[in-house]
């Protein structure tokens, strides 16, 4: 949407240049005409599969290799993590804490780093901004219609048949109507009509002149244009070059009939026909008319200076002109419809070159070829610069398969080497080091990635959504992709908003050794994927009957019931967790007194979901301490897989 306002505006603004310094040296028609490419910039969001493809289309000449370096400038501010000064080299308790957020970040889904918070409140300030846009938008359509709907019952209730003549070349039917402000040509539910104001009736040239002209406006199609017009302004009111747009497109309108009407007349009534002009601009005008879907001759008296001036100057296109109007629109759309260069040094880092960095050999000089695609490493950033910081740490924000990733090059002060190289996984907080300096590799056993690793790295799946859809139970939201759940799939755990729920849930792993207990047995539910083929199953015609239990210390305090209605066989299993071992339930009760038999284990709704021709093997699951079977049925009947959900 972004780069939707971006590209319409500079398309606005050029097309206003054009229109001041080519007046009078092109035909009012195609003035009118040029506004369709702005209005084709702006219907585009509204035709996914094209945009896509238009944005698959990139230019070196896209206004977008301009901004996009702005927008991505300002998205790693908003998104910018804070790194320990001098992270790897100056010691290894500081190394440790890095390490230690970004894993404790990825572990515990009720944990999150400061970079988390305030990428909370930015979403919350653009949940606000997109909610006001969207309901000013509401209003303003609704407010439109009612307008629209009024005048047409207004002018259907007060209009006479005329009988004066009427074009032969025209089908739509003529009326005289009571005191409207200005002629117009409208359409109201289907029902086409030119509406003459009752004061014409004592002028029967300026009536039919008028006649002409509202007759030209729905051989334009007008009605259509004018909808259109108000439709854009309504879902891009928070433009105000669109406001801009729409109101010299309307004047354009005019002026287009304007000329169509004189070569319809004859050349012998243009300044007859500009009289009338200037008679309708006496005119009373109305708040509605700047919005109106309906063709009016007047159109207020500022734009009529216009029309009368381009009436005398009868303006022509010349072969010159129209060359340079073509070649003009030409590179207008090129440089708005395609999206920015995303190759070579200009580009935002992605995969490719990464992946490239990282086959390179460790002992060389690996700098020049992080140059070589970001050249403006190092940048120093002053405004957070302290006396203790050691290095400068450069932050880039790329995607890859639907998921956020942060480049981190940090470049020492003394020398201008290079200290380390990583990429960070945002939805896991997952980091990956690609380069770290000698002594930090010796010192701390830092372990670098390779080609092989860093292909894995990115390839490893990030989200389940990739997988499955499912609708959860009201109050509870997905924590996001977690790499440690199942085997080899991953997963997401749910997170619950209710209080109470929260409240036993805590209760519930107060004393427990978080080291040796799954995150997953203290949630309110999740989803797990397991990529492993020794976990058996049984199935019994075509029924999911049977399945191992992929965990120790975990058994059944329910029975196993297969589930009707759902995409592949499914399996209801409750299955109890032991939260203590034999010793540490001693343990714990010697330094918090006796922990309560229901507080020991956790009890689970989990149904399990598989395929006899593959190995791969999913479980939603709901906590059964806060849900009953039904949820946990209802939630299992809504899982929706996709074309590869079971494909290893």
């Amino acid at each position: 949407m972004a780069e939707t306002l971006i590209t319409s505006s500079v398309i606005i603004l050029m097309l206003c240049a054009i229109r001041i310094l080519f007046k009078g040296r092109i035909r009012p028609t195609v003035q009118y005409g040029l506004w369709g490419i702005a209005a084709a910039r702006l219907a585009l969001p509204c035709f996914y599969p094209v945009i896509r493809w238009f944005g698959s289309l990139q230019s070196p000449w896209s206004i977008m290799n301009a901004a996009a370096p702005l927008a991505d400038r300002l998205a790693v501010r908003a998104h910018a993590v804070t790194v320990p000064s001098g992270a790897v080299p100056v010691s290894p308790g500081q190394l440790g804490a890095v390490h230690a957020g970004l894993e404790n970040a990825a572990a515990n889904p009720g944990t999150a780093l400061i970079s988390g918070a305030e990428q909370a409140g930015l979403s919350g300030w653009i949940v606000l901004f997109l909610g006001i846009w969207i309901a000013g938008s509401i209003l303003l359509f609704l407010w439109l219609s009612v307008v629209h709907i009024h005048m047409g019952k207004r002018l259907m209730k007060q209009r006479t048949p005329y009988e004066g003549p009427v074009p032969a070349w025209s089908a739509v039917p003529v009326y005289w109507t009571g005191d409207i402000p200005t002629p117009c040509y409208f359409v109201y539910f289907g029902k086409k009509g030119i509406y003459l104001p009752e004061r014409l009736q004592n002028d029967p040239e300026a009536a039919r002149h008028v006649v002409v002209h509202e007759a030209c406006h729905a051989g334009h199609r007008d009605n259509i244009w004018g909808w259109l017009r108000c439709v854009l302004l309504c879902c891009y009111w928070i433009n105000p070059f669109v406001w801009l747009a729409g109101y010299l497109s309307k004047r354009d309108c005019e002026l287009s009939c304007d000329e169509a009407a004189v070569l319809r007349l004859g050349e012998a009534e243009r300044f007859a026909y500009g009289r009338t002009l200037i008679a309708m601009a006496a005119g009373r005008r109305t708040p509605w008319n700047f919005l109106s879907t309906a063709s009016d001759i007047g159109n207020g008296k500022k734009s009529m200076k216009e029309r009368i001036w381009t009436l005398a100057h009868h303006p022509k296109t010349g072969p010159v002109t129209a060359l340079v109007i073509a070649a003009a629109a030409i590179v207008l759309i090129v440089c708005t419809f395609t999206g920015k260069m995303r190759n070579g040094a200009d580009s935002v880092p992605g995969m490719a070159e990464i992946v490239a960095l990282s086959e390179l050999p460790k002992d060389q000089n690996l700098l020049e070829a992080i140059r070589k695609w970001w050249p403006e490493i190092p940048s120093e950033d002053k405004e957070n610069e302290t006396e203790a910081e050691l290095n400068y740490v450069n932050q880039y924000l790329f995607s890859y398969r639907g998921e956020t990733y942060r480049l981190l090059v940090s470049v020492l002060k003394e020398d201008g080497s290079l200290d380390y190289a990583s990429v960070i996984r945002e939805p896991t907080g997952k980091w990956l080091n690609i380069y770290q300096t000698p002594e930090a590799v010796e010192n701390y056993g830092m372990i670098l990635a390779g080609g092989e690793e860093t292909k894995e790295f990115f390839e490893t799946h990030a989200s389940m959504a990739d997988y499955v859809t499912y609708r959860l139970p009201e109050g509870l939201t997905d924590s996001g992709y977690r790499a440690d759940l199942g085997d080899g799939g991953g997963g997401s755990l749910f997170l619950t908003e209710d209080e109470d729920q929260k409240a036993r849930l805590e209760e519930l792993g107060r004393y427990v050794d978080r080291d040796s207990v799954p995150d997953a047995w203290l949630a309110a539910g999740g989803i797990i994927r397991w990529n492993a083929d020794y976990l058996n199953r049984r199935f019994d015609t075509g029924s999911l009957k049977e399945t191992a239990i992929p965990w120790n210390h975990t058994s059944y305090w329910g029975e196993l019931v297969s589930v009707e209605d759902c995409e592949v066989p499914a399996l209801l299993e409750p299955l109890c967790h032991d939260l203590y071992t034999p010793s540490s339930l001693e343990e714990a009760e010697k330094r918090y007194g006796p922990i309560p038999e229901e507080n020991q284990t956790s009890r689970m709704w989990y149904v399990f979901f598989a395929r006899p021709d593959s190995d791969v093997m999913y479980a939603i699951y709901l906590n059964g301490d806060l849900y009953k079977k039904e949820d946990a049925l209802k939630l299992a009947r809504s899982v929706h897989f996709k074309e590869e959900a079971f494909t290893p």
